[in-house]
């Protein structure tokens, strides 16, 4: 009862004025309203409820038109919602701390359901670094695809599918893209399951970045060995190379 909930006991609430129970808000404007069947609808988080302890708990309240010994009246059905407000904002906090994050990396943060393959989330760095819209890719998951490579997409796609056949464990890729203009970059990217509240593996979750400097250096570096090789194999007598 609405006495329980408060701390107090039957017939306590009878002495008191509304606002010893109701000190915070009241019904959020357009809350309650007539309806054709005769029930005043309210929406949840309608109020705040004080209780007899001080503490207070938010409630959804629906009024039901009435009568009270011949005279018209609203009865009110009141149900403690506190612990979904608190669930609520805990979720919004989370939620918050998470986009600031993705936000401000500089890598691709990712989530793709593996059924579909429809990426279901991706982070602003995507446009800084694939220079296509968010946009495209979320409304469809072969624009992916389409950037990559054309010698690379098959290793890519042959890649995903066995991960989505296993679901078990990361896999990391390297490949190329190919921006609007026609420049190519490397990419290096990271993926590992997400298991669900049963823990079956419905998502998988997946950081990219551009290592295209490295993987150029890279490449000087290694041909550098290689023309330093054929220059020792030209000379007819040794060199030491300390």
């Amino acid at each position: 009862s609405i006495e329980e909930m408060l701390g107090y006991i039957p017939g306590d609430l009878f002495d008191l004025q509304s606002g010893a129970i109701l000190p915070f808000t009241q019904p959020e404007p357009g809350a309650l309203k007539n309806s054709d069947d005769g029930i005043v609808r309210t929406g949840r988080h309608a109020t705040c409820l004080r209780g007899k302890d001080g503490g207070h708990f938010f409630a959804e309240v629906t009024g039901i038109k009435c009568t009270w010994h011949g005279m018209p009246a609203v009865a009110f059905i009141i149900r403690d919602i506190t612990e979904i407000k608190r669930n609520e904002a805990a979720l919004r906090e989370i939620e918050t701390r998470f986009h600031q994050l993705t936000k401000n990396i500089r890598e691709v943060f990712f989530v793709r359901d593996i059924d579909s393959n429809k990426i279901i989330y991706i982070s602003p760095a995507y446009e800084d670094i694939w220079k296509r819209p968010a946009a495209a890719l979320l409304d469809n998951h072969l624009d992916f695809i389409e950037s990559i490579h054309p010698d690379d997409r098959e290793q890519v796609r042959g890649s995903i599918k066995r991960h989505n056949e296993t679901r078990h464990g990361s896999a990391n890729y390297q490949y190329r893209i190919i921006w609007p203009d026609g420049e190519v970059r490397w990419i290096r990217a990271r993926i590992f399951p997400v298991p669900d509240e049963t823990g079956r593996i419905r998502q998988v979750a997946g950081i990219a970045e551009d290592f295209t400097e490295q993987k150029l250096a890279e490449e000087r570096l290694r041909l550098s060995e290689v023309q330093l090789r054929q220059i020792i194999d030209l000379v007819p007598h040794a060199i030491f190379v300390k």
